[in-house]
């Protein structure tokens, strides 16, 4: 079946899908430099954007990772030093983690890289076309999963953090 005739939300999940693939292989040559890849690049931001710490579980969340995805690359940050584990107060079986200062600095760097690569996409696409797009995504996230609710990312931006969010 072509793909013109099928349904508009068939197509965006088709694009969806390609637009992963691609920001993964964008992602993962961005991050080459520091001996990351986008999956664990994806993790460190999920702990720098999380509000507090989180555990491997609410990483998934996040990320739109399965617990086990999010919980192997956890589990490799920690052992390269960029997570530190901590106990959780509140629930003594799952810890939550923290960025280490190499964590921190790692991930401020590809996500600096990441900032040069939108600027350049920026320029050449329609933001609110963009926006559009993102809210579109939010609304089926939102339909698809009525009972998983979508962990807010941090909206504000400071100067220093402009565009690195992946």
């Amino acid at each position: 079946m072509a793909q013109e005739l099928l349904d508009p939300i068939s197509r965006l999940a088709l694009q969806v899908f390609r637009a992963q693939q691609s920001l993964s292989s964008a992602g993962d040559a961005l991050a080459a430099q520091w001996g990351m890849t986008s999956a664990k690049w994806k993790v460190l931001g999920a702990v720098d954007l999380s509000e507090s710490p989180p555990s491997a579980a609410a990483i998934g969340r996040i990320m739109g990772l399965t617990r086990q995805a999010a919980t192997k690359q956890v589990h490799l940050l920690v052992a390269q030093g960029l997570l530190t584990q901590r106990d959780d107060p509140l629930d003594a079986r799952a810890p939550v983690y923290v960025l280490s200062r190499k964590g921190k600095s790692t991930y401020e760097g590809i996500s600096a890289k990441w900032a040069e690569r939108v600027e350049g996409l920026s320029a050449s696409m329609d933001l609110s076309a963009v926006d559009t797009a993102r809210q579109a995504l939010a609304d089926l996230v939102e339909q698809l999963e009525p009972s998983m609710p979508t962990p807010p990312l941090q909206t504000t931006q400071s100067p220093s953090r402009k565009g690195v969010r992946k």
